[in-house]
């Protein structure tokens, strides 16, 4: 299996977002019967690098990595794994830094093994910034991961969306240009900035610009390319590789930088993912006739309840907050 494609399929797998069929690649690449918590350790163990690599970034606390190692160890010494030589010390280590990340920083950036890899995660509730080797910078909204290199070579300069919405703002290089890939649509700039969001649970792909030209090409070359201007936002049914454009005030792409909520005729369903990415929550709709509706609305960075309490008025339902992570919508 190629490196790309592994690691495609590791994201997935943390991410919870892989189908059967990609769960049972992995398996059969680990040689191993069953997922649980076998199949995400080896996964972080071909991942991480040694705990004091450079680019692992948040590992700052020696008492709260001591508890999370201490616990990780207890709860593998329990396990009975098929491979035994596989779980030894460096994978408990190894397994609690990548929980540490999680606990301290909220976000991760890790390197791929034998490879000029890293990703950058934005937790839920945060924003991260990422800068490149050519100082070009990233924005990254909450639950965004995005793959990229340490350092580029070759004659383009590529990154990887993997789920999310990202700000990018480019160095001009008109040698070398710059290429985000991200779900079948391949993004091509010389040197602009732009705001691409592609979520592996949504329909669309979209592409909005605030300086420069962004050139739009399928990846099965499907399509002539398309090129989009400042102003301009580009949207890609991603099911039957059609394009089309809208306008779009610079002023609002990519509003959530400045933690501004901008719905314009959106489903309810992606309204409250969005939600429950900026507040780090999790929103259940029970009604499930609510999914039909859309929401169409700006907000700046109110309180979720107030927030709620707007969208609910709107769209005539009612809503219970259970505690910080759990709201039923009704």
């Amino acid at each position: 299996m190629e490196n790309q494609e592994l690691h495609a399929l590791f994201n997935s797998y943390l991410e919870k977002t892989a189908s059967p069929e990609e769960v049972k690649l992995l398996l059969d690449h680990f040689q191993i019967e069953d997922q649980g918590d076998q199949l995400r350790d080896m996964i972080i163990l071909e991942m991480q690098q040694p705990l004091k690599d450079e680019n692992v970034i948040g590992l700052q606390e020696a008492k709260a990595y001591d508890r999370v190692e201490k616990a990780l160890a207890s709860r593998i010494d329990k396990a009975a794994p098929k491979k035994p030589s596989l779980w030894r010390l460096p994978l408990i280590r190894i397994t609690a830094a990548a929980a540490i990340l999680l606990l301290i920083g909220g976000y991760i950036i890790w390197n791929i093994r034998k490879a000029n890899t890293l990703t950058a995660y934005a937790a839920y509730g945060k924003h991260t910034n990422v800068q490149l080797s050519d100082n070009s910078q990233i924005i990254l909204d909450a639950g965004t991961n995005i793959t990229y290199p340490k350092v580029f070579k070759g004659n383009t300069r590529t990154v990887i969306l993997n789920n999310g919405e990202a700000y990018f703002d480019i160095k001009h290089n008109a040698q070398k240009p710059f290429i985000v890939k991200a779900n079948g649509v391949d993004i091509t700039v010389l040197g602009t900035s732009f705001e691409v969001t592609s979520f592996a649970e949504e329909k669309e792909t979209k592409v909005s610009v605030t300086t420069g030209k962004v050139g739009i090409q399928l990846a099965d070359h499907s399509q002539p390319t398309l090129f989009v201007l400042p102003g301009q936002s580009a949207i890609i049914d991603n099911a039957h590789n059609t394009f089309r454009i809208e306008k779009k005030p610079v002023s609002d792409i990519a509003a959530w930088r400045e933690q501004r909520l901008i719905f314009d005729d959106q489903p309810l369903s992606e309204v409250m993912q969005s939600l429950e990415r900026k507040y780090n929550v999790h929103i259940d709709i029970q009604n499930k006739q609510l999914l039909s509706e859309t929401v169409s609305m700006r907000l700046n960075n109110q309180p979720l309840k107030d927030v709620l309490t707007a969208i609910s008025f709107a769209n005539h339902f009612n809503y219970v907050i259970i505690n910080d992570q759990l709201i039923v919508v009704k």
